[in-house]
């Protein structure tokens, strides 16, 4: 049996505020995805499994605080920044957690014109992701990293290694492991496995999302972020201009507890530049 293809729009859940001001610039925001609501996000997930592989073998109390000094460096030198979409684009739980508990909008975009944005994004580079789910999956994929981790540790001798000193020292920590710690720094940020999952696998718990990613990494505190201000956090951000791909937005939900009428959706997408008629949620949730 031959495999679906990828879907023909992708939704992004949002606040009405949000919806806005894409529609009006014909630009997305890329967020910080460390800052979000998963709190494993990132090489948290990743660092989870490689504990419960090693968990499997016998290792003493230092080399289990190397496996996770490994990551915790890649976490200090990483950023993810994703805009995150979903196939379904009428989902409650979407709609209550994404979109401003369901007043606001789900704007759907084509996923052949995302696919040439990221392709075309130049720099900061983009990719278009989809989230793997499966645990099976997750495990296989991170054996590797495993794999590595422990030929490393097999042909490097371990000197005595302070816990401690994995909650502070920066890359260029001069202290008494000075090159053992460094060596093993320059291991973890030049591993393309951790890499290429970073930010690409969710816990099963997500699986209803059906996410994808529009996708960038940086190095931590890259100097072309932008930053606004959300709630009680400053969150960094990538903005992309996509008024040079169409179509582009193509269809547009509003969330079951949303005030505007259809109508009034549609004169405003028409009057920036979308032929595209407004439809109300079937979620019957108030």
């Amino acid at each position: 049996m031959q495999s679906p293809g990828p879907p023909r729009t992708l939704y992004h859940y949002c606040s009405t505020e949000a919806f806005y001001e894409i529609v009006k610039t014909k630009s997305i925001w890329l967020s910080s995805l460390s800052l979000s609501n998963d709190t494993l996000e990132g090489e948290k997930i990743i660092a989870r499994i490689i504990d419960r592989l090693a968990a499997q073998g016998v290792f003493k109390e230092q080399v289990m605080w190397r496996f996770k000094y490994t990551f915790m460096q890649y976490e200090r030198q990483w950023e993810g920044l994703g805009f995150c979409l979903s196939e379904r684009g009428d989902l409650l739980s979407q709609w209550r957690g994404y979109a401003k508990d369901a007043t606001g909008v789900a704007i759907g975009f084509a996923y052949d014109s995302l696919l040439k944005l990221a392709m075309q994004s130049g720099k900061p580079p983009l990719s278009l992701e989809k989230i793997e789910y499966d645990s099976a999956v997750h495990w296989s994929l991170t054996k590797p990293i495993y794999q590595r981790i422990l030929d490393y540790v097999n042909n490097n001798p371990l000197m005595p290694f302070d816990k401690t000193m994995a909650n502070v020292p920066p890359l260029n920590y001069e202290g008494p492991h000075s090159s053992d710690e460094i060596m093993m720094s320059k291991f973890a940020l030049g591993s393309k496995d951790i890499h290429d999952l970073l930010f690409r696998l969710k816990l099963p718990a997500f699986k209803e999302e059906e996410e994808w990613r529009l996708l960038n990494l940086s190095m931590r505190g890259a100097s072309n972020y932008f930053y606004r201000p959300r709630g009680n956090s400053l969150v960094p951000y990538l903005k992309y201009d996509f008024s040079g791909f169409a179509p582009f937005i193509t269809d547009v939900i509003l969330g079951p507890k949303h005030e505007t009428p259809a109508h009034i959706i549609d004169k405003f997408l028409n009057q920036n530049g979308y032929g595209v008629r407004a439809k109300l949620s079937e979620a019957s949730y108030r």
